[in-house]
C-alpha cells in the first residue's frame, strides 16, 4: 500500500519502565508533529493482547517522556457491540468489556502517577465521557451522516469492524453483525481526523502500538475527508 510522502524512517526514544521503543510516523507531516511533541492520544484497545499492565506502563511512560501532555483513550461501550458480532451473549459482552477497561485504566493511571502527573485519573478517558466535549460528539455525528452518504467511508469503517470481530477471538461474523460492529469504528474515528480541537491542543499525535487500516484510508483519500492540520499519527513498537 502506497501513503503519500511515506516515511520509513523510525525514531527509538528510551521509556521507563527501561524498554525501547521504535516510534514510526506515518508521514512527513507525521513527524513534524512527532517533533513538536505538543500532545498525544494513547489509544489501548481492552481486547488486543498486546496489552497487559507492563505493556501499558511502558507506553504511557514512554508517551510521558516525548510529548508535553498526553491523554489515555479507552473505547466506550461500543466495543461491546464487537464483541456481541463475534457471538458472545450481550451481558457477557459488557461484563467482558468492563473487566478489561478497568483492568487498562488501573495501569495507565498507575503509570501517570508514577510519572509525577497531577490527578492522573483526568487524563485517561472512554469515548462514551467524551461525548460532554461538543467537539467530539459534533464531529462524530458529521462523521455518521458522511458514513451514510460516502460508500468508500462506510467501506472502511466496515472493514475495520471486521478486523476488531476477528481479533476479539469470536467466530466469524455475518454481515448484519458486521454493521452492527460499525458503530466501534465511527465512535473512534473523531481522535483520527481532529484529536486537536477534542483536547484543546494545536497539535495532536494519534499514537497505538500497530498501523491502523483506518488511518491509511484517511490518508488515501486525502482530500475526501478533511483533517485538522495538528492531526498526526505514529505507530510504536518494541524492539526486539
Amino acid at each position: 500500500m502506497n501513503l503519500p510522502n511515506a516515511d520509513v524512517s523510525a525514531v527509538c526514544i528510551p521509556a521507563s519502565p527501561p524498554t525501547s521503543l521504535r516510534a514510526q510516523p506515518y508521514t512527513e507531516h507525521c513527524r513534524r508533529l512527532f517533533d513538536i511533541a505538543e500532545h498525544a492520544v494513547i489509544g489501548l484497545s481492552p481486547f488486543n493482547g498486546g496489552f497487559n499492565p507492563h505493556t501499558v506502563q511502558g507506553l504511557v511512560a514512554w508517551g510521558v517522556g516525548h510529548f508535553r501532555r498526553i491523554d489515555v483513550l479507552l473505547p466506550g461501550y461500543e466495543a461491546a457491540h464487537t464483541l456481541v458480532a463475534a457471538g458472545a451473549r450481550p451481558l457477557d459482552a459488557v461484563r467482558r468489556l468492563r473487566h478489561a477497561l478497568n483492568a487498562l485504566r488501573n495501569a495507565a493511571t498507575r503509570q501517570l502517577q508514577e510519572c509525577g502527573i497531577d490527578r492522573p485519573e483526568q487524563r485517561v478517558h472512554t469515548w462514551t465521557r467524551l461525548q460532554d466535549r461538543a467537539a467530539y460528539l459534533d464531529l462524530r455525528r458529521e462523521l455518521e451522516r458522511r458514513s451514510r452518504r460516502e460508500p468508500w467511508l462506510h467501506q472502511a469503517c466496515e472493514s475495520a469492524a471486521r478486523s476488531a470481530v476477528a481479533g476479539s477471538g469470536g467466530a466469524a461474523a455475518s454481515d448484519s453483525a458486521v454493521q452492527y460492529a460499525v458503530q466501534y469504528a465511527l465512535a473512534e474515528l473523531p481522535f483520527l481526523v481532529d484529536s486537536p480541537s477534542i483536547f484543546g491542543a494545536a497539535s495532536s499525535v494519534f499514537v497505538y502500538p500497530r498501523p491502523i487500516p483506518l488511518v491509511h484510508a484517511l490518508l488515501e483519500r486525502d482530500d475526501a475527508l478533511p483533517r485538522h492540520r495538528g492531526q498526526g499519527y505514529v505507530s510504536v513498537h518494541r524492539l526486539p
